[in-house]
């Protein structure tokens, strides 16, 4: 385990943390709770200093609640040409991704748009998380990445990680 990688909720994830449906133990939901693409698990382990988060960090990824975000063992492609406002790729890097991959892709990056947006704006971005969830494709996340950014920017901390989290949304969208 990369204790650098940074990982999101997946659609699984986000059903225990709204519907409770798993059964997860309540060490594993405080840990999921606090899984949201910006913190590495370093990060995670300084926040809960009890020695158990990289075993329980290790449940969620092997049961599917969690998945990587970027670094080695992550899911998520390369940054492609058309992706807002990311720089050109090169043409190596313009390959198709298969269905599969466009899928997978496609809930990353709602998942990381619901995660940050709830995390940086909690309650005042209710009305942005629920456009992001209604999204069914990748070009419709794309559609509000304008105003999820500037949504990000109404809070110092989202200013601060602002560039850094759209590059990142903007190579998922790709």
């Amino acid at each position: 385990m990369n204790p650098t990688v940074r990982c999101v909720k997946t659609p699984k994830g986000i059903e225990e943390m709204t519907q409770r449906k798993h059964g997860l133990s309540q060490r594993h939901r405080r840990l999921l709770i606090l899984v949201d693409g910006s913190r590495a698990l370093n990060d995670l382990m300084q926040m809960v200093p009890d020695g158990e988060v990289p075993v329980l960090y290790e449940d969620l990824l092997t049961h599917g609640f969690i998945s990587p975000l970027d670094g080695p063992g992550a899911t998520s492609p390369a940054p492609a040409a058309s992706a807002p406002p990311a720089k050109p790729a090169a043409p190596a890097e313009k390959r198709a991704p298969a269905p599969a991959d466009e899928r997978e892709r496609f809930e990353m990056a709602k998942n990381f748009m619901f995660n940050t947006t709830s995390h940086f704006l909690g309650v005042a971005g209710s009305s942005l998380s629920d456009h992001i969830q209604q999204c069914n494709s990748i070009e419709e996340l794309r559609n509000h990445f304008k105003e999820w950014g500037e949504g990000l920017r109404l809070t110092s901390d989202g200013r601060k990680a602002a560039d850094k989290l759209e590059q990142q949304l903007a190579s998922l969208l790709s």
